[in-house]
């Protein structure tokens, strides 16, 4: 019998590395854990305003703590092809509890950091009817 190895994608690896830097962490470990999985010049683009770089972007998720103090966002399912992904993620607050889901178009640099996102959020003002 031969051993089964847990593999993970480069893509959904840097997406989680990202979604963890949302999280109620250190500006330090936010830091971090952004140079980790995103490009220097990396493009943010949400319905709100547009984050370039990893300053902008780390200063929107500490913006994020504030305004929704304790919550987080997990990776549900991710479909990748080459250095694309489109991915779902769900945000869950600080007592644990599910909330609303969304999608992510990310790209992919040739070292598997994250060059951009276009972010869509399962909210009212984003439903086209």
């Amino acid at each position: 019998m031969t051993e089964q190895v847990a593999m993970t994608d480069f893509r959904v690896a840097a997406y989680e590395k990202f979604l963890s830097a949302w999280s109620a962490i250190p500006d330090d470990r936010r830091l971090q854990l952004l140079h980790a999985s995103v490009t220097e010049g990396i493009v943010f683009t949400n319905p709100t305003k547009p984050r370039t770089g990893i300053d902008d972007l780390a200063d929107h998720l500490r913006a994020f703590q504030t305004r929704s103090p304790g919550g987080s966002f997990r990776l549900v399912a991710m479909l990748g092809w080459e250095d694309n992904a489109i991915a779902t993620w769900q945000f869950v607050d600080a007592a644990g509890n599910a909330g609303f889901t969304g999608y992510d178009v990310v790209a992919f640099d040739g070292e598997h950091r994250i060059k951009s996102i276009l972010l869509f959020s399962n909210v009212p003002q984003q439903t086209l009817k």
